[in-house]
């Protein structure tokens, strides 16, 4: 899952709404999953995280992004922008088989992540790398 605009630091998803955003690894050995919230990135405020219909997790072994979808959002359009540095990633899947993976480049940063529908909902997240 994605986290909500927040970024801090754990080691371990202790469930399934809480998670960590990892602390910086500049070896990429460890693998984390991110949390997802409903709508774009807001100022970080104290706020109940809402369950989304989507969990990332950071696979550090093949660098990628994986997608897992609970329910059919239809097509989704994903952009993955390294703050740091400027790369902007692109890709579009589809949410039927439930699942979708985006490979990241090689670049420590932090990472922003938005996911749009089809029918306009609009998912974010952020994490370090």
């Amino acid at each position: 899952m994605l986290v909500p605009a927040i970024p801090f630091a754990s080691s371990l998803c202790e469930s399934e709404y809480s998670c960590m955003t990892g602390k910086k690894d500049k070896n990429h050995q460890h693998t984390f999953e991110i949390m997802i919230t409903s709508g774009r990135p807001r100022p970080t405020r104290p706020r109940m995280i809402v369950p989304t219909p989507i969990t990332c997790i950071y696979d550090a072994q093949s660098e990628s992004l994986n997608f897992v979808f609970s329910e059919n959002l239809g097509g989704v359009t994903i952009t993955i922008a390294n703050t740091t540095t400027g790369t902007v990633i692109y890709d579009m899947c589809s949410t039927t088989p439930g699942n979708c993976k985006v490979m990241l480049p090689d670049e420590e940063g932090e990472y922003q992540i938005l996911l749009e529908g089809d029918h306009g909902e609009i998912y974010s997240g952020v994490f370090d790398l």
